[in-house]
């Protein structure tokens, strides 16, 4: 097989088969989010009829979209957490049916440009990226420990871990496949350069952020650099691999520790977690999240022959038969 030197662009080249006319990319930006807004109808509902019974106050209605707290709801966090995540189920159907039907391409070229999903390096990124995290985390209570409780009911943790587990793999893979496969490639097409989709779909997966709870509680300065900091690595990594599956991993890896093991005040995975942060250090966090990044970076590109970084910085080189910007070639 060759490798990712040998391939190169590869998954940009992804974008080549099927249909890849504009109005498909616009529409189906519409209709993901409407089947996103598809997905959130039943904790709308929820909220509306604890508001119409009287149970849901106005200003509590207005706290429960600040804070995520469910108990206003009269559910618990792990059943919120689902209702959450249902929005992004749907989301994902969309983008599958719209991928199929509309550019009519595979489900998987949006995710590698391999002839197979290359499992070993998610469970490779998820485990590398989980261990990291753990490590960061006890450096962080050994330096402020009064910032930590502790509170592990096994009757609250079983269903929580089985939850994330089972489906918050759905809302980080559909975040990875819309923002650094399908909205990456597309971009692409025009691009002349990989660092513009790169730093385009990074600045959008920020702004995407940009009405979290974090943002609130910790700056929107400090946070959106902290969240265009992670798309800028994802889609680095991404290029760099000519695949999805690094990100997938450490997307996955990231939120399932946030909502199952240790969650903090502000964070908008509000959980029964067994430990949680009262107060978190977000220079520090952006700090750690860079330190990380780079030591992922140096071991990744042993590990898989990786390139030169300079390659991000290099022009997108589509086959011969396509002309130098492929829009040229859009219909």
């Amino acid at each position: 097989m060759m490798n990712n030197g040998q391939m190169r662009d590869a998954f940009f080249h992804q974008a080549l088969k099927g249909d890849k006319s504009w109005i498909w990319y616009f529409l189906s930006a519409i209709a993901i989010i409407v089947a996103y807004g598809i997905g959130q109808i039943p904790i709308l509902v929820l909220a509306a009829m604890k508001q119409a019974s009287g149970e849901l106050s106005q200003q509590e209605l207005k706290s429960f979209s600040e804070t995520a707290d469910f108990s206003l709801l009269g559910i618990s966090s792990t059943t919120g957490l689902f209702l959450v995540i249902l929005g992004f189920i749907t989301a994902l159907g969309a983008l599958y049916l719209l991928n199929k039907y509309l550019h009519k391409r595979s489900f998987q070229s949006l995710i590698t440009s391999f002839e197979q999903v290359r499992w070993g390096r998610i469970w490779f990124a998820f485990g590398f990226w989980m261990l990291m995290t753990a490590l960061i985390e006890v450096v962080m209570y050994l330096m402020h420990p009064d910032s930590y409780t502790f509170n592990f009911q096994l009757s609250r943790f079983v269903p929580l871990l089985a939850v994330t587990l089972i489906f918050i793999p759905f809302q980080t893979s559909f975040e990875e496949i819309v923002m650094r496969g399908y909205a990456m490639q597309g971009i692409g097409l025009w691009a002349r350069y990989r660092l513009v989709p790169i730093l385009i779909t990074a600045v959008f997966f920020g702004l995407l952020h940009i009405f979290n709870p974090e943002i609130q509680e910790f700056g929107m300065g400090i946070m959106l650099t902290y969240y265009i900091s992670v798309g800028v690595f994802l889609a680095v990594i991404t290029v760099m691999d000519e695949g999805l599956e690094l990100a997938l991993g450490i997307h996955a890896a990231t939120n399932i520790y946030g909502a199952a093991f240790v969650t903090f005040t502000g964070s908008a995975l509000q959980t029964d977690a067994p430990v949680r942060a009262s107060e978190i250090n977000a220079p520090l966090m952006l700090g750690f999240f860079i330190f990380s990044a780079l030591v992922f970076l140096a071991i990744s590109s042993r590990k898989y022959g990786w390139e030169s970084l300079a390659k991000v910085f290099g022009r997108i080189q589509f086959p011969e038969t396509e002309p130098e910007s492929a829009i040229a070639n859009i219909e």
